[in-house]
């Protein structure tokens, strides 16, 4: 396996690790992804972009997959930026960024953080 960067956010008690990686969850389920997430602002930026390119796709060009294209594009766009959009959702909630750690897996990941604080 390849080694993935993590993002730990805190406050100490309850840390949570983020991975900087390509999600397949935000790219299958999109919206419910973010709602899952509370990532609220971007949850209605996805709507809107999704909804105009479907509009576009029946108003502007109709008979042309706008609408599909756009669904993909946004899909895409958030599995390719699902660790980001984590970051920013915690951060809004107080949970900052306080380290970075990499490790193979989750787990590997962990212990690493555990063994660094130890030091």
């Amino acid at each position: 396996m390849r080694p993935v960067a993590y993002t730990v956010h805190g406050p100490a008690p309850k840390l949570t690790l983020v991975a900087e990686r390509f999600s397949f969850p935000a790219f299958l389920l999109g919206s419910l992804w973010l709602l899952v997430q509370r990532a609220w602002i971007e949850l209605a930026l996805y709507v809107v972009v999704v909804v105009a390119g479907f509009a576009a796709g029946i108003f502007l060009w109709p008979g042309h997959p706008v609408g599909l294209l756009t669904a993909v594009a946004v899909h895409l766009l958030t599995g390719f930026e699902a660790g980001e959009i984590r970051r920013r959702s915690l951060a809004r909630r107080d949970r900052r960024a306080i380290g970075v750690v990499v490790g193979e897996n989750r787990e590997d990941a962990l212990d690493r953080l555990v063994l660094k604080v130890r030091s």
